[in-house]
């Protein structure tokens, strides 16, 4: 087979509209190359035709163009408003996940390239005793870090193998990750406010907010709560594989 990928003139016009929606979004920059590099994605990966519908996708991934955003490897271009990214099958042969592969599922329209760690703030708020906010250096100085191997997918990894076909992203199986998560156990947060004891369940929101009529309204977790008592449970991650970031992950 031709390493080297064939693009027919719609491929080219695709792959040009997929980079001038993306360069026109300020909020994480342009895509810096629409093809993947030759010694990180095998060939096999690098021929898939552009759409598979309506019978479900025979392939291990989704089909789209190698793309490669800030802070990333090139990885498979589900939709870029938002953006969506998936893992190529290649990075799945070791036991973690690379943070630069690990998939993106984005909600709004622009993505965050970087955070201002000396403003950035948690805050716990509502039904507590005292609310209470933390640093970065509060968490990581403050109280006793724990890691947890744990898998990262998105509720609709695989969704392109469905039969009949389901609305929404059309994902193939890399919609997950594997990776070494270190934080401060999600209790020991709760016990600095403490909540209050007719208190249920939390829910938790992002610093981001989208544009236009939902503007004012933050970013809520789109995994939902859970009961307090299941709070030792939980834990709340500052770092993939012992080191921070990259931002546009999962």
């Amino acid at each position: 087979m031709n390493d080297r990928p064939s693009l027919s003139r719609r491929g080219l016009l695709r792959m040009a509209t997929t980079a001038a929606g993306v360069a026109a979004a300020g909020g994480f920059g342009a895509v810096t190359n629409l093809l993947a590099q030759q010694s990180q994605t095998p060939g096999d990966e690098k021929s898939l035709p552009a759409f598979t519908g309506p019978s479900q996708n025979p392939y291990w991934n989704s089909v789209g163009p190698i793309v490669e955003y800030p802070q990333k490897f090139p990885l498979v271009l589900l939709t870029d408003r938002p953006v969506q990214l998936e893992t190529p099958r290649h990075y799945f042969e070791t036991a973690f996940t690379p943070n630069g592969a690990f998939y993106v599922r984005w909600h709004l329209d622009e993505i965050p390239n970087s955070v201002d760690l000396s403003a950035w703030r948690l805050s716990l708020e509502g039904s507590v005793e005292r609310p209470i906010k933390f640093s970065m250096g509060d968490l990581t100085n403050k109280f006793k870090p724990i890691s947890v191997a744990a898998v990262n997918q998105c509720s609709g990894n695989s969704r392109g193998k469905f039969q009949p076909r389901v609305a929404g992203g059309q994902w193939g199986h890399g919609a997950m990750g594997n990776a070494k998560w270190t934080g401060v156990p999600l209790r020991e947060l709760l016990d600095a406010c403490p909540i209050l004891p007719y208190s249920a369940a939390p829910d938790d929101y992002g610093a981001e907010a989208a544009r236009g009529v939902h503007a004012e309204k933050p970013a809520a977790c789109a995994g939902g709560g859970f009961e307090f008592q299941r709070a030792d449970q939980w834990f709340v991650p500052g770092s993939a594989r012992g080191f921070a970031g990259p931002i546009a992950r999962a």
